[in-house]
């Protein structure tokens, strides 16, 4: 970005991690006049302390983490009456870059680490109902997510997600959105038959399932076979014990939806 009396690296994310140093090598780069870097986000960075430090990269004032996320940004195109602005809203709104919607001490979830980590901590009776039956689970170093390895039957690995969105949008859904992503081999043909969408009435809310059928992107013996949605606002209460039942309500329907004939019991 030019501006009359110096300059303004942009770096934009939405969901992709930095690279290798990849701050670092912005701010070392040479520069005729001064120049400014800021790093705009959907997601949780770890950001290096000499970048933290240096007088170049530029950070909100009073913000949690030491760069801009989109949300920072929306009120400026949002409050405008503009069409384009208002077009341009929507569109952002689609991907997720919109303030967050969730209640109480969940505003934060995506911006806030210790929320982040508090997320994955109530969501362990979910994965029990799965490590009851021996499945193996691993958090993803976001907190936002983690994968559950099942020891029964033919899915290779359900894949539970924190998301500010889903692509294409569900109307009947407000984001952000809890999503179970079930990946199965590309040899299993009897899971890779096509299934109809669905939707599915639970005690904590509705659930959307729908087909995907597609490669995963980082496994070509995988494929993204089915995924079910539902709004993160109907399981994410201001209490933590009733979070943790909604939560569970969730695995235990879809332990049934994917291994109907294995039982579980509810946590304790």
């Amino acid at each position: 970005m030019r501006c009359v009396e110096f300059d303004i690296l942009c770096e934009h994310k939405l969901e992709s991690d930095l690279g290798y140093k990849q701050l670092e090598r912005y701010i070392a780069l040479p520069a005729a006049r001064p120049t400014y870097l800021v790093l705009i986000s959907n997601r949780n960075h770890v950001i290096a302390d000499e970048v933290i430090r240096s007088p170049v990269f530029l950070k909100p004032q009073g913000a949690v983490r030491p760069y801009f996320y989109w949300e920072h940004l929306f009120p400026a195109v949002s409050n405008s009456d503009s069409r384009l602005a208002q077009d341009f809203a929507a569109y952002m709104c689609s991907l997720g870059m919109a303030p967050c919607l969730l209640e109480g001490g969940w505003k934060d979830l995506f911006a806030d680490q210790a929320a982040a980590e508090n997320f994955y901590a109530v969501t362990n009776r979910l994965r029990a109902v799965f490590e009851k039956q021996g499945a193996r689970s691993q958090a993803d170093p976001s907190r936002l997510g983690f994968q559950i390895k099942p020891q029964i039957g033919t899915i290779h690995m359900l894949y539970i997600q924190a998301a500010r969105f889903v692509k294409p949008a569900i109307p009947a859904l407000a984001p952000p959105h809890l999503i179970a992503k079930v990946y199965v081999k590309s040899t299993d043909t009897a899971r890779l038959t096509a299934r109809e969408n669905s939707a599915f009435s639970i005690a904590t809310g509705e659930v959307v399932g729908r087909w995907v059928g597609k490669t995963a992107s980082w496994n070509n013996e995988l494929i993204l076979s089915y995924e079910y949605i539902v709004a993160l606002n109907d399981l994410l209460a201001p209490d933590s014990a009733e979070t943790r039942d909604r939560l569970e309500q969730f695995g235990l329907f879809l332990n049934n939806e994917l291994f109907p004939h294995e039982e579980a019991e509810p946590g304790v």
